[in-house]
This record gives C-alpha cells, sequence and structure tokens, in this order.
C-alpha cells in the first residue's frame, strides 16, 4: 500500500480496516492515541471526513452504556 494521505494533525493513526466500494469512494477505520474514528473519502484517499466514535453519535440499540462499557474498532 502506498501512502496517499498524510494526517498533519496527527501522525500516530493505526489504520484498521479499510472498505472501497469503487475506485474513489470508501471507508478508513483508524485508531489515535486517544480517541479511534471513521473517515470518508471520494478522491481515493487523498482526503478524509473524520468523525470521532464518542457515546454521542453511537447508537446501542437500547442497551445501557456506563463508563466500563467500551467500544472500539476491532481487526
Amino acid at each position: 500500500m502506498r501512502q496517499i494521505h498524510l494526517d498533519v494533525t496527527n501522525t500516530n493513526n493505526g489504520i484498521k480496516k479499510l472498505s472501497f466500494y469503487s475506485a474513489s469512494e470508501g471507508y478508513i477505520a483508524c485508531t489515535e492515541s486517544s480517541f479511534d474514528w471513521v473517515g470518508y473519502t471520494t478522491d481515493s484517499g487523498h482526503t478524509y471526513i473524520k468523525r470521532y466514535i464518542t457515546l454521542a453519535n453511537v447508537n446501542y440499540n437500547g442497551y445501557s452504556v456506563n463508563p466500563t462499557f467500551g467500544f472500539g474498532i476491532s481487526e
């Protein structure tokens, strides 16, 4: 895999999953030092729209959530 995107705000990103459904559009799941995020691209990975995974933007399908409830990106 060649590098086409460099995150200048945090260079310590670990790629966990890539999913492209066309040559230019797809998703990436990454971990940063303290946050997990999912990104969407429409230009073959040159830029990503990041969405950080937080308690406020994840649907837990009615399950109760407390500080011990963990969510992360698995490989």
